[in-house]
């Protein structure tokens, strides 16, 4: 058995809503409610669900950027804690990084495009700066930018482009896991393609493994081997590319594989879910019991656990 580079256990975190005048909490939301996740060397986990449903929060959880309220995770042989000292943090996002979704806003318009590349080789101080500039202009060279573009600055650029950019920085410090959230909801159809080329490329040049965010599952099927499928915080199915996309299981994901268009069928817009869904969830049940077409008596009285009813396929539904 393969061991997995990123275990994630249960984690879990909620947010206070505040008024407006007082600032008092009067509530909370859940935003990612006790996921299980593995990762395993030189794989893509694809996760998948509508926007608000948690996806980036998880991501920003496991980047340590926001603190979890209790959960496990445990990166290439270290335990993420809160009081991890910044020794131990530098050392752990050297190993994993983030591509962000917009490409517009994630690189300083006020850096030249090599700066942007070699600034987290200088803030790690990995090599001498000649060195630095010389891996800074390889790694124009691995994403598929001519070297004459290192002293322009990104306003110059397409989104494509600027995607590239990204993915170069990102992968400055020879990272073994690589975030990717939403990498391409910002991008043109055509230029799409080319920056998932791209991602598939180097990983198999690199081996390396992706954590793959997106809301649309047609992009998950096509760079992911495996797929987790996210509803309001939870992972309600997980398992197999194939399988997910061939044989889904439950209800939500078979509305997202419903919604993609398809050539020669009239458009339609489906929702899958939507901001009542969050109001009528009472915490016991089934979060999908306000939409779900397969409703049962148990599904208000007991939330449904993720189990696994095939080899690898796991579902959290009381129909299976």
């Amino acid at each position: 058995m393969r061991e997995p580079i990123l275990t994630v256990k249960g984690i879990h975190k909620d947010y206070h809503i505040k008024t407006g005048l007082t600032n008092r909490s009067v509530g909370r939301i859940t935003a990612v409610d006790k996921v299980d996740l593995e990762i395993y060397p030189n794989e893509t986990l694809g996760l998948v669900g509508e926007s608000g449903c948690g996806k980036s929060t998880l991501a920003r959880l496991l980047l340590m950027l926001e603190r979890p309220d209790y959960g496990r995770v445990m990166f290439d042989g270290y335990e993420l804690r809160p009081d991890m000292d910044k020794i131990a943090i530098r050392h752990v996002r050297r190993g994993m990084q983030v591509i962000f979704q917009d490409p517009f806003g994630s690189l300083s318009p006020r850096k030249k495009v090599i700066s942007i590349i070699e600034e987290p080789l200088i803030v790690h101080a990995v090599a001498s700066r000649k060195e630095i500039r010389k891996r800074a202009l390889e790694l124009l060279g691995l994403v598929g930018l001519p070297l004459d573009v290192a002293n322009r600055y990104p306003h110059e650029f397409s989104g494509g482009q600027r995607q590239r950019i990204g993915i170069a920085r990102a992968l400055a410090l020879e990272p073994r896991l690589l975030i990717c959230d939403e990498p391409v909801s910002s991008l043109d159809v055509s230029i799409q393609a080319q920056v998932l080329n791209l991602l598939v490329g180097l990983q198999q040049k690199l081996k390396l493994s992706y954590l793959f965010i997106s809301h649309d599952i047609s992009v998950v099927n096509y760079v992911s081997d495996r797929i987790a499928v996210m509803y309001m915080g939870k992972i309600v199915e997980l398992g197999p590319t194939d399988t997910i996309i061939n044989t889904p299981m439950h209800p939500y994901t078979r509305c997202l594989l419903a919604s993609i268009p398809r050539v020669g069928q009239r458009e339609k817009r489906i929702n899958c879910t939507s901001k009542k869904d969050y109001l009528a969830y009472s915490g016991t049940g089934c979060s999908y019991l306000p939409r779900c077409d397969m409703a049962m008596d148990i599904c208000s009285q007991s939330r449904p656990r993720l189990e696994e009813k095939e080899d690898g396929h796991l579902v959290a539904c009381h129909a299976y």
